[in-house]
């Protein structure tokens, strides 16, 4: 296993600016596909990951706050997946929705983020991020822009060095001037890495006024004997003491019956190495000198025949055809109530809201060629999709 970006899917909910800027370096799943890739032939039943709940901790209790919901195509890479937030009124709400497109060979080549906007009632497009390759087949170059409401602006980039069993061991990200219209040096990580994993990582940001690299945070990775990620901590630098101090620890729970070839999910070997059931996250208090509980993270899986390539809630709920179509596509609902499907094109913008009649038929001759993007409302249900029409 070759170690790519430790993708560790820790979400704080209440963390610094800076502690959500250090895990973005880290925790890009896109990368996680430049190393092990699942083989479909190693296990005809797989376990997929579906989603996994965020609760925080507040007034000494658990309450939810953030939930993700998977998709897959028909090779078992993530095709796109959304974000919820739980508000005040105890339910669910959309905040992001993030799409994966690939080249023949299926290796990624560009995510799309979009953002929920409440008030319009529909998706916005907020950034992309382009991958590049070296010749083995390591990742070389992330560029990241934003959409600014008419063009594509340049905005960050990510540099990578590896050694020689193609290992990262240095991150160098750049920001984009406007003014100077260059690229200047915004942070730099360095990883020390063992038996190809990380076990130590240092986030420098860089000091333009004095020219030099300034101590941010500090990463530590701890495995147990199946080389699971178990801990993750992260310190930061207090500059008054002159050393680094506790900030952040997230503690990983797995099912060890499951290995790595026997899941469908997003993240790479390296976090995944068996089937991750939970995590707690804490953060450090000063004043009483002991971690106190932040954030909860759970998963759910379902059992996937992969030779059927259909999930499950479409197998209980409902049939889509045809699919790709030219004149219509109808939704076959196991259900008399009513169905509603609000359509995105590829770059998240909102196409329409449509209540399908009795014969559950979508007409999309009149769309132009092209992939489009589903929201399906049936009753308490909400399903996500694609669809495409010739």
């Amino acid at each position: 296993m070759k170690f790519s970006t430790p993708f560790i899917i820790i979400l704080f909910i209440a963390v610094s600016a800076q502690a959500q800027y250090d895990l973005e370096i880290l925790n890009d799943p896109a990368l996680t596909y430049t190393g092990s890739s699942i083989s479909p032939e190693s296990q005809a039943i797989k376990h997929q990951l579906d989603s996994f709940l965020i609760e925080s901790y507040t007034s000494n209790d658990w309450e939810n706050s953030l939930s993700y919901r998977y998709y897959y195509n028909e090779n078992q890479k993530v095709e796109q997946y959304f974000r919820y937030s739980y508000t005040v009124s105890d339910e669910w709400i959309n905040s992001a929705w993030y799409t994966y497109n690939y080249d023949t060979n299926e290796v990624l080549t560009e995510r799309i983020h979009h953002s929920w906007d409440e008030g319009m009632q529909q998706w916005l497009i907020s950034s992309k991020y382009n991958y590049s390759y070296n010749p083995d087949g390591t990742i070389a170059q992330v560029n990241i822009d934003y959409w600014d409401g008419s063009f594509w602006q340049e905005n960050r980039r990510d540099t990578y060095t590896h050694d020689n069993d193609g290992n990262i061991i240095e991150l160098i990200r750049e920001e984009w001037n406007n003014d100077t219209e260059e690229w200047e040096l915004a942070g730099k990580v360095e990883y020390t890495v063992a038996n190809n994993v990380p076990v130590e990582g240092y986030y420098y940001g860089w000091d333009m006024f004095e020219q030099e690299w300034d101590n941010v945070s500090k990463y530590n990775y701890t495995y147990d004997a199946l080389q699971n990620l178990s801990v993750y901590n992260i310190s930061s630098w207090d500059n008054d003491l002159n050393q680094w101090v506790n900030f952040i620890q997230s503690e990983n729970n797995y099912d060890n019956n499951y290995p790595y070839n026997e899941l469908i999910i997003p993240f790479s070997e390296y976090s995944f190495r068996h089937k991750r059931t939970d995590f707690t996250n804490y953060m450090w208090d000063a004043n009483t000198a002991t971690w106190e509980n932040n954030s909860l993270g759970t998963y759910f899986y379902s059992e996937q025949e992969i030779e059927t390539n259909t999930s499950d809630f479409m197998a209980a709920d409902f049939v889509i055809y045809p699919n790709p179509a030219k004149d219509f596509i109808v939704f076959d609902i196991k259900n008399d109530l009513a169905v509603t499907i609000k359509l995105y094109d590829r770059q998240g913008k909102f196409i329409s809201t449509n209540t399908l009649k009795a014969d559950n038929k979508l007409m999309v001759h009149h769309f132009p060629k092209g992939t489009y993007f589903y929201q399906l409302y049936n009753g308490e249900h909400q399903y996500s999709g694609k669809i495409v029409v010739e």
